[in-house]
């Protein structure tokens, strides 16, 4: 999307979201998901993943984060590295160590990151409500004038049931 981004320039607006589901009847405890503020968020199951819901939550408030303090302050280059870097970690199965890794790459300010973590309830809950104004179930997807465009990737994302909805 880089590319892409770069060759609109000012004629478009991007901004990342994450797919997130609030579950009423779960604890927080599945491995599926994350309790974060009292509300206990699931993203969309996909199979084959090599890393937990929990994870990808955190990873997800991460990368919203990092998207926020970066675009924020016009250098919206630190977040297109730090996805650049963070996409090799994808066989690593996101460790913490690859993760840490790209962060530092990308020359993200881990202070700021960690300040704005903080705000994770308030992040999700965000993404939660755009979820259900947009329509948007799972990703990828892209909103064009308000019209939403879906993709297939290599990878299969499905909606099963995961326990959490």
């Amino acid at each position: 999307m880089k590319k892409y981004a770069n060759k609109l320039g000012s004629h478009a607006l991007l901004t990342p979201h994450q797919i997130v589901w609030v579950c009423r009847h779960c604890t927080g405890d599945e491995e599926n998901c994350r309790k974060v503020g009292g509300v206990v968020y699931c993203p969309p199951p996909v199979k084959d993943s090599k890393i937990s819901g929990k994870r990808s939550i955190q990873l997800g408030i991460d990368e919203l984060c990092i998207f926020k303090i970066y675009n924020e302050s016009n250098n919206a280059e630190v977040w297109w590295n730090y996805m650049d870097y963070l996409y090799d970690c994808h066989g690593a199965g996101y460790v913490d160590s690859c993760v840490a890794a790209a962060r530092k790459k990308a020359g993200v300010d881990a202070t700021k990151l960690a300040a704005c973590v903080n705000d994770a309830p308030s992040i999700l809950f965000n993404e939660y409500t755009t979820l259900q104004s947009t329509g948007i179930p799972y990703n990828p997807a892209v909103v064009v004038n308000q019209r939403i465009y879906r993709v297939i990737v290599l990878k299969v994302f499905y909606l099963g049931n995961i326990g959490c909805r």
